[in-house]
């Protein structure tokens, strides 16, 4: 359990940005155990959209789980697709169907400002981590290999990273390798360096295994 705010407050400091609770190599049994769990609050809103449309075609209080199930099952560009969100005791959590081994619940950073608005957190990934029994973690949007906060029940785990030791890792030699290639080719090579970028936003988007989580 963290109880001090001050250890971790420079967590969701900085930048207006999004992090993410992961539950990493997740099954369709998985999914259909997190659909369930959503389905129980109150507050939850499920909207249905198609891929040339921003605006929702149907709104409801309750995850279609065939229709989601069926999505991770037969995906397409072309198909419909749906998002969640629900009040967690005042923070918005938002939940994507996007990966079928990967389960994401968004929050805005800055909507956490106290350890009481923390404890809203920590204590829905000790939920999702008695559910699934796996470690559940707390990453940046699209850093899912690098945990911010690790929770693991059945090895009574609720852990955060040091500071120290998220700053100093853009300065381990695969980072400055990537960063020094990336200065090359801005000067040298835009076109490379653009796709350079771009696949590093795609990289993000993908799942990652737990084994080649940095920590």
């Amino acid at each position: 359990m963290i109880t001090n705010w001050g250890n971790i407050a420079w967590i969701f400091k900085g930048i207006e940005s999004f992090h993410a609770i992961y539950i990493q190599e997740a099954t369709l049994d998985d999914w259909d155990k997190m659909i369930t769990f959503l389905n129980e609050y109150d507050s939850l809103v499920f909207k249905l959209f198609d891929c040339e449309n921003f605006d929702p075609y149907k709104i409801t209080n309750q995850i279609d789980r065939e229709f989601i199930i069926q999505s991770f099952s037969n995906p397409s560009e072309e198909d419909d697709f749906g998002d969640a969100h629900f009040d967690l005791n005042g923070l918005k959590i938002n939940c994507y169907f996007q990966l079928k081994d990967q389960i994401e619940l968004h929050f805005k950073t800055d909507d956490v400002n106290s350890i009481d608005d923390y404890k809203k957190v920590e204590e829905l990934m000790v939920k999702l981590s008695t559910l699934f029994d796996k470690q559940v973690t707390l990453a940046e949007e699209g850093e899912a290999i690098f945990p911010l906060i690790k929770v693991d029940v059945t090895r009574g785990i609720i852990e955060a990273v040091d500071e120290k030791k998220y700053k100093n890792r853009y300065y381990t030699l695969k980072y400055r390798i990537e960063d020094l290639y990336l200065s090359f080719l801005l000067k040298f090579s835009p076109k490379k360096h653009r796709i350079m970028l771009d696949m590093r936003h795609e990289n993000a988007s993908l799942s990652k295994k737990i084994k080649d989580n940095e920590w």
